[in-house]
């Protein structure tokens, strides 16, 4: 065995349960409140990026791999009901949705266990998320007199972002690994822009996105 420069890359499933602050003030004296569904959706990730692969660090069978990973996923929506100017004592709702996805990098260690054909690995990461907030909407339920508010905007901001995870690896053929893998990913915090006619600094946002995954990858061995 010696060195090797792996390509890797990494499609699954992103399973997601999305929240958002509860109260928010658009303008002076109203306040709007807006209660998220619970439940576990599932969405799109995918992940792609070099890594360098020491062999013999130690006499046991471990390899190390510093991995510098592209990835985009797809967090799906969060959504639920609102009751706007509910410090005012009033009781309608409005049924309300946006959309978050996140794309950044990851510097990824990796060790994994070569003694046999199956060989486990654990991997942990830290890097840069941009996360974004958009397409948010509202409409009117059946029996509801509240009426659809000038809508948010989309916006997007960077957060430190983390991740750890396991998997295991079989060689397919020659300088061709299969992987099967968990992870999960912390993606920091993210809000929707400004709406229209907005006086204060209040938006509507999602802290702690966080995101656990399922993924089928190939890794190849220059």
């Amino acid at each position: 065995m010696a060195n090797t420069l792996n390509l890797n890359l990494e499609v699954g499933a992103a399973f997601s349960q999305l929240s958002n602050n509860a109260a928010v003030m658009p303008v002076e004296g109203l306040v709007n409140f807006y209660a998220a569904n619970e439940g576990i959706q599932s969405a799109f990730f995918a992940e792609v990026g070099p890594e360098y692969v020491f062999d013999h660090l130690t006499t046991m069978p471990f390899t190390l791999g510093l991995g510098l990973s592209a990835y985009y996923v797809d967090l799906g929506a969060v959504s639920g009901t609102e009751i706007p100017g509910a410090n005012l004592g009033l009781t309608d709702m409005l049924n309300y949705s946006l959309q978050a996805n996140s794309v950044g990098f990851m510097f990824e260690p990796r060790v994994t266990y070569t003694a046999y054909c199956l060989q486990p690995y654990a991997l942990a990461g830290v890097g840069y998320a941009s996360n974004t907030l958009n397409t948010f909407s509202e409409n009117t339920p059946t029996g509801s007199n509240a009426v659809p508010s000038n809508s948010y905007g989309s916006n997007t901001e960077g957060s430190v972002a983390y991740e750890f995870g396991a998997g295991i690896q079989y060689p397919l053929i020659t300088n061709l690994l299969l992987r099967l893998e968990y992870r999960y990913l912390n993606l920091g915090n993210a809000e929707l822009g400004a709406a229209s006619g907005q006086t204060t600094g209040e938006h509507l946002s999602s802290s702690d996105i966080s995101t656990n995954i399922v993924d089928l990858g190939f890794s190849y061995q220059f």
